[in-house]
């Protein structure tokens, strides 16, 4: 699966990243996830209101950085399909902003923060993400792509 993450150099990117940075006492580099299908790519971003389908380039055109990762799936199509499943759900504002108390499940599927959407489809697509946080960061993603 390929996922990009992305941070620009906007007010909301840089609260995103203190805010994450804060929550798992490590610097946050990354305050966007999104992944790429065939056909575009599904996000989960506040600015869309939760999680939408849209095109590459319309989300690169506001990042100042970006990298690509892959995440190996044993099932690329169960987690597009479930992907695309999300689509229309909103934005996880407790994620984001950590409103949430620490017992919060991040796999909740009532709303999705863009990096539990990414570890939602690994999770879909067959692979483990072993984690005992209340919250998904780029550097969670980082390690699924490398391990």
């Amino acid at each position: 699966m390929k996922v990009i993450l992305t941070r620009s150099n906007s007010i909301s990117s840089w609260l995103i990243r203190i805010r994450l940075s804060i929550a798992r006492r490590r610097w946050e580099r990354w305050s966007h996830a999104l992944v790429v299908l065939e056909d575009g790519i599904i996000q989960s971003t506040f600015k869309a209101g939760g999680v939408r389908k849209g095109r590459l380039q319309d989300v690169l055109k506001h990042a100042s950085v970006a990298n690509v990762l892959t995440i190996d799936l044993r099932d690329e199509a169960a987690a597009a399909s479930w992907l695309l499943a999300q689509v229309g759900k909103p934005y996880d504002w407790r994620a984001c902003w950590g409103l949430a108390i620490s017992s919060r499940e991040w796999r909740d599927d009532y709303a999705w923060f863009c990096f539990e959407l990414v570890a939602g489809a690994a999770l879909a697509g067959g692979r483990e993400v072993s984690t005992d946080a209340s919250l998904i960061t780029a550097h969670d993603l980082v390690d699924l792509a490398h391990g």
